[in-house]
Protein backbone atom coordinates (compact mmCIF):
# COMPACT_ATOMS: atom_id res chain seq x y z
CA UNK A 1 0.00 0.00 0.00
CA UNK A 2 2.91 2.38 0.67
CA UNK A 3 4.29 2.13 -2.88
CA UNK A 4 0.93 2.16 -4.66
CA UNK A 5 -1.16 4.62 -2.62
CA UNK A 6 0.68 6.57 0.09
CA UNK A 7 3.93 7.55 -1.66
CA UNK A 8 2.30 8.68 -4.95
CA UNK A 9 -0.26 10.73 -3.00
CA UNK A 10 2.39 12.37 -0.83
CA UNK A 11 4.52 13.23 -3.88
CA UNK A 12 1.47 14.62 -5.70
CA UNK A 13 0.74 16.71 -2.61
CA UNK A 14 4.21 18.26 -2.75
CA UNK A 15 6.33 16.10 -0.43
CA UNK A 16 9.97 15.94 -1.59
CA UNK A 17 11.18 12.92 0.35
CA UNK A 18 9.39 10.23 2.31
CA UNK A 19 10.80 7.12 3.95
CA UNK A 20 9.00 4.07 5.36
CA UNK A 21 10.94 1.76 7.68
CA UNK A 22 10.23 -1.23 9.90
CA UNK A 23 11.19 -1.34 13.58
CA UNK A 24 14.53 -3.04 14.27
CA UNK A 25 15.79 -5.64 16.68
CA UNK A 26 14.17 -5.74 20.09
CA UNK A 27 11.04 -3.99 18.85
CA UNK A 28 7.63 -5.12 17.76
CA UNK A 29 8.16 -6.56 14.26
CA UNK A 30 4.82 -5.14 13.14
CA UNK A 31 5.81 -1.55 13.91
CA UNK A 32 6.51 0.80 10.99
CA UNK A 33 7.77 4.37 10.86
CA UNK A 34 7.01 6.84 8.09
CA UNK A 35 9.16 9.94 7.81
CA UNK A 36 8.48 12.95 5.62
CA UNK A 37 11.40 15.37 5.22
CA UNK A 38 11.22 19.10 4.58
CA UNK A 39 13.58 22.09 4.73
CA UNK A 40 11.27 24.87 5.93
CA UNK A 41 8.19 24.86 8.13
CA UNK A 42 6.33 26.81 5.44
CA UNK A 43 6.53 23.74 3.18
CA UNK A 44 3.93 22.07 5.40
CA UNK A 45 1.46 24.87 4.61
CA UNK A 46 2.16 24.66 0.86
CA UNK A 47 1.47 20.93 0.56
CA UNK A 48 -1.93 19.65 -0.41
CA UNK A 49 -3.59 17.55 2.25
CA UNK A 50 -3.41 13.78 1.89
CA UNK A 51 -7.21 13.56 1.74
CA UNK A 52 -7.46 16.29 -0.91
CA UNK A 53 -4.71 14.72 -3.03
CA UNK A 54 -6.31 11.27 -3.03
CA UNK A 55 -9.83 12.50 -3.62
CA UNK A 56 -12.94 11.23 -1.82
CA UNK A 57 -13.10 7.76 -3.41
CA UNK A 58 -9.44 6.78 -2.99
CA UNK A 59 -9.31 8.32 0.49
CA UNK A 60 -12.27 6.18 1.55
CA UNK A 61 -10.49 3.06 0.21
CA UNK A 62 -7.32 4.11 2.05
CA UNK A 63 -9.19 4.50 5.34
CA UNK A 64 -10.89 1.13 4.89
CA UNK A 65 -7.51 -0.58 4.42
CA UNK A 66 -5.63 1.22 7.17
CA UNK A 67 -8.25 1.13 9.91
CA UNK A 68 -8.19 -2.66 9.83
CA UNK A 69 -4.42 -2.85 10.40
CA UNK A 70 -3.46 0.25 12.43
CA UNK A 71 -3.67 -0.17 16.19
CA UNK A 72 -2.19 3.19 17.17
CA UNK A 73 -0.61 6.21 15.56
CA UNK A 74 1.81 8.78 16.96
CA UNK A 75 2.95 12.03 15.37
CA UNK A 76 6.35 13.50 16.23
CA UNK A 77 7.88 16.67 14.83
CA UNK A 78 11.67 16.73 15.05
CA UNK A 79 13.99 19.53 14.02
CA UNK A 80 17.70 19.23 13.27
CA UNK A 81 19.66 22.00 14.94
CA UNK A 82 23.28 21.99 13.68
CA UNK A 83 24.74 23.56 16.83
CA UNK A 84 23.30 21.00 19.27
CA UNK A 85 22.26 17.98 17.17
CA UNK A 86 24.39 14.88 16.78
CA UNK A 87 25.97 14.55 13.33
CA UNK A 88 26.90 11.20 11.89
CA UNK A 89 30.50 11.02 10.64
Amino acid sequence: MFKTVILPAMKAGGAKDMVMSRAGLGSNGNQYFSTSLFDKWSELDARGSFQKTLGPELYKQYLTKTTSCVRESTTMVLQFLPDISYRLP
